[in-house]
């Protein structure tokens, strides 16, 4: 009889848990010398599928153009803040608190599959210092 009610119990449990959503990643990454490193996670995106790459990319394309200005880094975006200085302190907030000259570009994943480049980037470089945007000089000849 214990059985039966633990096993009651545990049927509830179960099937009161909802299936987590199928999430969509969008990231900014740079280049550096070693490959190329995320600065910012942008907000999941719920495609409904694993199996939704298209759907993904276009999503995370959608939310740059959108959210990010299109890539301009002195766009304001709903935090009040720039999206230079948002990629500056999403990257300090990452443990890399200084970019030279970087390109931040936009990538998209399908739940734990691998990064896809979605083709869009920012309009400008990147250039921070201690996890704040600074203007970019021009690199040594």
């Amino acid at each position: 009889m214990k059985v039966l009610v633990l096993a009651a119990a545990l049927l509830a449990v179960t099937s009161g848990q909802t299936q987590p959503a199928e999430e969509c990643h969008c990231g900014v990454f740079i280049s550096v010398q070693d490959g190329e490193i995320e600065i910012h996670r942008m907000k999941p995106i719920d495609t409904g599928s694993c199996d939704a790459v298209d759907e993904c990319t276009a999503g995370c394309s959608e939310e740059w153009a959108n959210a990010a200005g299109g890539g301009d880094l002195d766009a304001e975006l709903d935090n009040g803040q720039t999206l230079g200085h948002e990629l500056c302190h999403g990257a300090n907030e990452l443990h890399h608190s200084e970019v030279h000259h970087a390109v931040p570009m936009v990538y998209a994943r399908a739940c734990d599959g691998g990064w896809i480049a979605t083709g869009d980037q920012a309009s400008d470089y990147l250039c921070c210092h201690e996890g704040k945007q600074v203007d970019c000089v021009p690199p040594p000849m």
